[in-house]
């Protein structure tokens, strides 16, 4: 079972309804152990896929949104390369899991500012255009 706990004080609490039912499930008393992950912020990785969701609706070269992620992270140089047997260059996107760029600041800079600068230029507009459009989305 796994579930996110939010400190407040010295205690840590469920973090949502969803993380209160399963630490229901936790007997009193009982012992569990814990492994301490710093997650993302959820609101900034929404902003992420929102940007990716206005790349993708204002291209035609790509099939599906699935596809255009992993287009944008080789294009940004966020991937693995594979050398073929033939010779030939493979390139597979790297994650963006939580478990992977637990950090806000890591996943910026690896991920999202670059993201923005290359989409950006693709529709031929400024990173602060695409800035507000991305923000647009929140409100």
């Amino acid at each position: 079972m796994k579930f996110s706990l939010c400190k407040k004080g010295i205690y840590f609490i469920p973090a949502t309804d969803l993380d209160r039912e399963h630490a229901v499930k936790v007997g009193q008393g009982e012992i569990v152990e814990v492994t301490f992950n710093k997650n993302r912020n959820t609101q900034f990785h929404r902003k992420f896929f929102a940007l990716l969701n206005i790349g993708f609706e204002n291209q035609d070269n790509v099939a599906n949104i699935e596809l255009y992620r992993a287009f944008v992270l080789i294009s940004i140089g966020y991937c693995d390369f594979i050398l073929t047997e033939k010779g030939e260059m493979n390139y597979i996107p790297k994650s963006i899991s939580y478990s992977t760029l637990p950090d806000n600041n890591d996943f910026e800079r690896l991920v999202y500012n670059p993201a923005v600068t290359f989409i950006a230029s693709k529709l031929s507009i400024t990173n602060e255009e695409l800035a507000y459009e991305v923000a647009s989305q929140f409100t």
